[in-house]
């Protein structure tokens, strides 16, 4: 534990001399701890997945996926556009995505153009 957050909060234990000096019980401990360590804001914790690859396909199915990606992408509050298009892209499983980027012809875009 030489870099981090992990490193930061063992330095600040020895700071005060002793583990139990600094936490005088386990509930101080705890209690230190869930605040340095467990994430309890949902849109915090939402934009971190998002930027990892927990968020990826990983053999579930394509609505899954969508399904999955679309909340992360709500609750994270990302702004639509080209980022959240190559993120989407990133975490799709590589068959399906060299597919959809070989698709050269874009299909009609109203219901009208469709109809004739």
């Amino acid at each position: 534990m030489q870099h981090g957050r992990a490193a930061d909060f063992v330095g600040r234990v020895f700071q005060y001399g002793s583990v139990k000096r600094a936490f005088p019980t386990w509930k101080d401990f705890a209690s230190n701890f869930e605040k340095e360590f467990f994430l309890f804001d949902e849109v915090a914790d939402a934009a971190l997945t998002l930027e990892s690859t927990a968020y990826f396909q990983n053999g579930r199915t394509i609505d899954e996926y969508i399904d999955s990606f679309k909340a992360l992408w709500i609750k994270a509050d990302y702004p639509d556009g080209r980022h959240l298009v190559l993120k989407f892209r990133r975490g799709m499983d590589p068959k399906l995505s060299r597919r959809l980027g070989s698709i050269t012809r874009v299909g009609p875009t109203t219901l009208r153009s469709r109809t004739g």
